[in-house]
């Protein structure tokens, strides 16, 4: 079984929070109007979030349940400060921009770079 960062389930999570990051750190630094752009800047990524946890509850159930508990845990506080970074200190927007385009690098090369999946070593593999 593939880890859940490389598994497509995984990375349509994490292309989502990248999306968030990216659009909320572009709102901040071009100056948009909040009220019209945090919408998208937060629905598209809630329907990505869900749709890559219902994917992944066949495969990776442990991941799915913590995504179930955290993702909702930590969009409020996310949601929060995006509005205070949008309505009052637009420069902190270059670090969700920053950060966003980190997890979307990561994202991208978690598909091509694989990691060799260790072996358990037992008695019957020794002998």
């Amino acid at each position: 079984m593939s880890p859940f960062r490389s598994s497509l389930p995984g990375r349509i999570i994490s292309a989502s929070v990248a999306f968030a990051l990216i659009s909320g750190g572009l709102i901040a630094v071009l100056g948009l109007d909040p009220p019209r752009w945090l919408p998208f800047s937060l629905l598209i990524p809630i329907v990505g979030c869900f749709v890559g946890t219902v994917l992944s509850v066949a495969s990776h159930s442990g991941t799915t349940l913590a995504l179930a508990v955290l993702l909702p845990v930590l969009f409020w506080p996310y949601t929060l400060a995006l509005m205070l970074i949008t309505n009052s200190y637009r420069q902190y927007g270059w670090l969700l921009l920053g950060a966003g385009i980190v997890l979307a690098g990561m994202t991208a090369l978690s598909g091509v770079v694989r990691v060799p999946e260790r072996r358990v070593l037992t008695r019957e593999s020794l002998a």
